[in-house]
């Protein structure tokens, strides 16, 4: 987060950080995406296991990003399908051109959408995945009633981001994390919306802090 292209600044307030997505231009959002791709690698990676995709999963990545989630989802998926949605049009523009074999294949698809009114039916998707998201959700019931009606019976999902860290100087990436209290707040709004078998993980061997609340439809 602290490496940000030329006329674009950090907010301090999650609200305002969530709202610099939605207005980037396309040469912003291809410099901000390159600093996705290299921070939020080992991120990305431990979530998707988390998941334990299996080949004929039906997966839905909310907060798709540059696309790197989707290129992960869609190499475990070789008989299933992969869907990501992001609130910015240019970064979907940049996820689509980056995923464009997936995308001309048919294997994936990636639109336009907030995880507050997901553009697909009921019980679409298999699995769920967002990194990197949850903690911009004001209210969380929304988009997790969301996620839960496009989840088949059983479907999984699996919420991560790195846990808060208080640091000296600018915020960056940890001083955007979650702390206890939200961990326990988002983990009671998943149970409250339907959620069963809610849990929580932590990358121990990740110098970044990583946490996952996971849930089952």
């Amino acid at each position: 987060m602290e490496e940000l292209p030329a006329g674009v600044e950090l907010p301090a307030g999650r609200d305002q950080l969530a709202a610099l997505f939605t207005q980037l231009a396309p040469e912003q959002a291809g410099a901000i995406a390159t600093m996705m791709t290299r921070n939020n690698a080992d991120s990305n990676r431990w979530a998707v296991d988390l998941l334990a995709v299996e080949p004929e999963d039906r997966v839905l990545e909310i907060g798709a990003g540059p696309g790197m989630g989707i290129e992960l989802l869609a190499a475990r998926t070789t008989a299933g399908h992969v869907a990501g949605i992001d609130v910015s049009a240019a970064m979907v523009e940049h996820a689509r051109a980056r995923d464009a074999d997936l995308v001309r294949t048919g294997r994936a698809e990636i639109l336009v959408a907030p995880a507050e009114r997901i553009p697909f039916p009921d019980g679409a998707f298999t699995k769920a995945l967002a990194v990197h998201v949850a903690q911009f959700w004001p209210t969380p019931e929304p988009a997790l009633r969301e996620i839960r009606r496009v989840l088949a019976e059983g479907g999984n999902v699996v919420l991560a981001t790195r846990a808060y860290r208080e640091t000296a100087g600018p915020p960056n990436a940890a001083s955007f994390g979650w702390t206890r209290a939200q961990v326990d707040a988002i983990s009671a709004a998943m149970r409250a919306v339907g959620f069963r078998e809610v849990n929580t993980r932590t990358a121990e061997n990740s110098a970044e802090g990583l946490i996952a609340v996971l849930g089952t439809r």
